[in-house]
């Protein structure tokens, strides 16, 4: 058996504070930037945080969960609060990368290489216009049929956004590849 991952919430705050470091660095274009959408409710954060969790360690690829909602408001979804504690993750949403922790002088639009859009199928407005690229999607709303050319496009009903993500990473995801327990958990909760 593999030695087992990190944590989701030892994950969450390595990978917070590097990418923030990075950010600043102006190196954060190695880095795939996962983000649900801007209402963040607990099926986009549980989706976002799953992925970046799952890519990073299952497919060696940096990713980071961007949360849409800042850290002020996330009080305002007592669920989300829920999950994330019975994921053993900081209840007030700390470990979260959240979009308040974005330094002004890093404009959305030119600080990000490689999107995977989840929950939703289209870049908000704040990230158009800019270098990105969109590489990545997962969702259970309607097709807007934005990004054809990215690497995968897995758009099609069902109940919650997470069983795709599952799906998605169903293949890696092995008892042997000692994946956190937690993120299962988060997950179901989504």
């Amino acid at each position: 058996m593999a030695t087992p991952l990190p944590s989701l919430a030892e994950f969450l705050r390595q990978n917070k504070q590097q990418f923030l470091q990075d950010l600043e660095a102006k190196n954060a274009d190695k880095w795939t930037v996962v983000m649900g959408n801007e209402a963040g409710d607990l099926d986009t954060i549980a989706s976002s945080v799953a992925y970046s969790y799952l890519a990073t360690k299952l497919q060696n690829t940096p990713t980071v969960a961007l949360v849409q909602t800042s850290h002020t408001d996330l009080y305002l979804r007592k669920e989300n609060l829920y999950a994330l504690e019975f994921s053993n993750l900081d209840s007030t949403g700390a470990d979260l990368l959240c979009i308040d922790d974005i330094s002004d002088s890093h404009p959305l639009n030119m600080s990000f290489s490689t999107y995977v859009l989840v929950d939703h199928n289209t870049l908000e407005d704040a990230f158009e216009g800019g270098t990105g690229k969109v590489v990545g999607i997962i969702d259970h709303h309607t097709d807007e049929k934005n990004y054809p050319d990215a690497a995968f496009r897995e758009i099609e009903p069902a109940g919650s956004c997470t069983s795709l993500v599952a799906r998605h990473f169903q293949n890696e995801w092995t008892v042997e590849a000692g994946v956190s327990p937690d993120v299962a958990t988060l997950l179901l909760t989504g």
